[in-house]
């Protein structure tokens, strides 16, 4: 049956499809069966089950012996101790993965992330670091070994890729071979720095050597190398190099800020999914909310083919999801877009973890708001004593019929002058040529005259903090804040001295 078949008789039926990932289906062929994957939809009112393979070229064939058991094999000691105060020990697979993956008989091990990482993790990220390991390795009820991490900014999911990354390097549930031997990290090029220096951070310089990829250290030189189990490259150098990442056989693919392959039109996100790596993890802050297009592109993205085409998508949750949510929906229509929304969420949740800054609140010390009045400086209160007198901001005083405009660029020279005189000097010189070459009265100007107020010797391009009382106070604090190694954010309205 073709998609537009399909896609009729689940929306003839108002029929959830039920995807239930892999299941057996075996046909016997003399002393070997045949077993299939397929997504299964079971339409229990009707009485059949009926398989689609839609999308599928052809089907997953593997020849099992009738011999082989789902009983799983014996655990053996980990390279780490299971039993150490906090180790981090990820999830034994299922004797159904066992009958997947080790078909050679191989001993169990347990998996358990370095302590000299997972001492330093947080239990939200180490809860983000064993849904990750069950995603990629297939661990979880999804056909996909994909995942999407969309934490808030600063809860840690570089750490947690990167505590990923060391274990799947260096240990494996199957005879402790190495679950991963080579890692691509695709981010924005601004982030490809931090990321090689977040691997130094956590891991040192020997445990993992990473590779960055930019104009003096080219794609090729990694695929000759066997130093460098982890290649960094950003979105543009990927497209430039897309050919020669394709001949290299990756067993995890990173891509960092991946709300930017929500569009399948652009050629990243072609690129990316055209990649042969099943194991994908896309990090993202910004996830998409309220466009369900965009949304099937991420996931596609993730685990390419889960939700089906886009076409067959639209029909079975776009359309019926947004047209429940308008004024006019009828009730029939309102719980069927309820009904496809809980089901989406559903198999979605499966690989796709967020976590808001909530979850850090309890490691932040308590907020404490202060609001210092700084005294300004000699030469900032004799140019506000000149303003405040002068014709036009009098006039502002006293009438509020109209110049609204006019109230605004007051304010905004009283602002700009308490912060620092230099962000208004410019101003104040041009004000004055205006009123020498022109024949118009300047005095609309809020500016004009002003530089009279500034000593000869001032000059705005030098930076110093003697003409600001806020810059001073400021300083201070700053230098305070340094003396103890702590570090600070600074916040401004304007990021320029002049």
């Amino acid at each position: 049956m073709d998609e537009r078949n399909l896609c009729g008789l689940l929306e003839s039926f108002r029929f959830i499809p039920n995807l239930k990932g892999l299941i057996p289906v075996r046909q016997s062929t003399g002393s070997r069966s045949n077993i299939y994957r397929a997504h299964v939809i079971n339409l229990p009112k009707l009485g059949f089950l009926f398989i689609d393979q839609t999308g599928l070229n052809k089907p997953f064939v593997c020849n099992v012996k009738r011999d082989v058991t789902t009983e799983t094999r014996q655990v053996v000691t980990p390279g780490h101790d299971v039993n150490a105060p906090g180790a981090l020990v990820m999830p034994r697979p299922s004797a159904t993965h066992q009958l997947e993956h080790n078909r050679g008989g191989l001993d169990i091990r347990d998996v358990v992330v370095d302590p000299h990482v997972s001492q330093h993790l947080r239990p939200h990220q180490r809860d983000g670091v064993m849904f990750l390991y069950e995603c990629v390795l297939g661990l979880r009820n999804f056909n996909g070994n994909g995942a999407i991490l969309a934490d808030d900014m600063g809860l840690g999911k570089t750490v947690q890729c990167i505590s990923l990354i060391w274990t799947l390097h260096k240990q494996g549930m199957y005879g402790g071979h190495h679950s991963v031997k080579r890692t691509l990290i695709i981010t924005p090029g601004s982030l490809v720095k931090n990321w090689s220096s977040e691997f130094r951070k956590w891991l040192g310089n020997e445990r993992l050597k990473v590779y960055t990829v930019n104009s003096d250290k080219r794609v090729k030189e990694f695929m000759n190398s066997p130093l460098y189990p982890v290649m960094i490259i950003s979105y543009e150098m990927f497209l430039r190099s897309v050919e020669e990442v394709r001949n290299i056989k990756f067993g995890l693919v990173v891509c960092d800020e991946a709300h930017r392959l929500k569009n399948t039109t652009i050629k990243t996100a072609t690129m990316i999914s055209g990649l042969k790596t099943k194991r994908r993890i896309l990090l993202t802050g910004t996830p998409v909310q309220n466009d369900l297009k965009e949304f099937h592109s991420l996931v596609d993205a993730c685990n390419p083919g889960i939700l089906g085409t886009q076409s067959c998508f639209r029909r079975l949750y776009e359309e019926p999801i947004v047209h429940g949510q308008q004024p006019d929906a009828t009730s029939e229509e309102k719980l069927l877009g309820q009904t496809r929304a809980a089901e989406l969420n559903r198999l979605t949740s499966m690989f796709f973890l967020r976590r808001t800054s909530e979850v850090n609140s309890r490691y932040l010390p308590p907020k404490v708001e202060s609001v210092v009045f700084c005294r300004p400086s000699l030469l900032q209160l004799s140019v506000y004593r000149h303003l405040l007198t002068s014709r036009v901001v009098r006039s502002c005083l006293t009438s509020y019929s109209s110049g609204g405009s006019r109230h605004l660029v007051c304010i905004g020279a009283l602002k700009k002058l308490c912060n620092d005189p230099s962000l208004i000097y410019s101003q104040c010189q041009e004000a004055n040529e205006m009123a020498d070459s022109l024949d118009i009265d300047q005095e609309a100007s809020v500016y004009e005259g002003l530089d009279r107020s500034f000593p000869e010797s001032y000059k705005p391009d030098r930076f110093t903090t003697d003409h600001s009382g806020k810059l001073q106070v400021l300083s201070h604090i700053l230098a305070q804040i340094h003396r103890i190694g702590e570090r600070v954010v600074l916040i401004s309205n304007y990021t320029q001295d002049s």
